[in-house]
């Protein structure tokens, strides 16, 4: 029995999974967003996959991306949205943070041009913008460019697979 995409509990309960260590790879979308800053503030848009369940894959992305800025210190696998939403990021140089919004985009592009739109509203100023895979991160660069932001923002993402066109 083979487990894809989601290591199964109990682990033992497959034979092998093949799969991505979300956390790994959401701390290392984060080491290299807090490089990048180089130690300028942060004003961070997380548009996670869902805001009214909790799924592994995206709380071990959105969370280890956390932690790889230096915002949080450990998973919390009840839920995501639980960090401080200001302070100091300490990864890279370290720097000021501030996370305008948690919003989920049920991992479309629909979803994150929606979902970045709202971002917007509550905040024009966002320079950082993660997001939950490929298809929300294109979603999220449409709502970006309709505003006339298509420079200076860093959107990151977990997944592999991009879009023609988003790099």
């Amino acid at each position: 029995v083979i487990a894809l995409d989601t290591p199964p509990n109990p682990a033992d309960s497959v034979d092998i999974t093949f799969a991505t260590d979300n956390y790994l790879a959401g701390q290392l979308i984060g080491q290299w967003t807090a490089g990048q800053l180089d130690g300028k503030p942060a004003t961070i848009a997380m548009l996670d996959l869902f805001n009214d369940s909790v799924v592994s894959v995206d709380t071990r992305r959105d969370q280890g991306f956390l932690n790889g800025m230096g915002i949080v210190d450990k998973e919390d696998p009840s839920g995501n949205g639980k960090e401080a939403p200001t302070g100091k990021y300490t990864g890279g140089k370290g720097g000021d943070y501030t996370i305008v919004c948690h919003e989920p985009t049920k991992g479309s592009a629909d979803g994150g041009k929606s979902a970045m739109e709202t971002c917007l509203a509550q905040n024009p100023d966002i320079n950082v913008v993660y997001t939950i895979n490929e298809p929300a991160a294109q979603g999220a660069e449409d709502a970006l460019k309709a505003a006339g932001k298509e420079k200076g923002v860093l959107i990151v993402s977990v997944d592999g697979g991009c879009s023609p066109g988003l790099e």
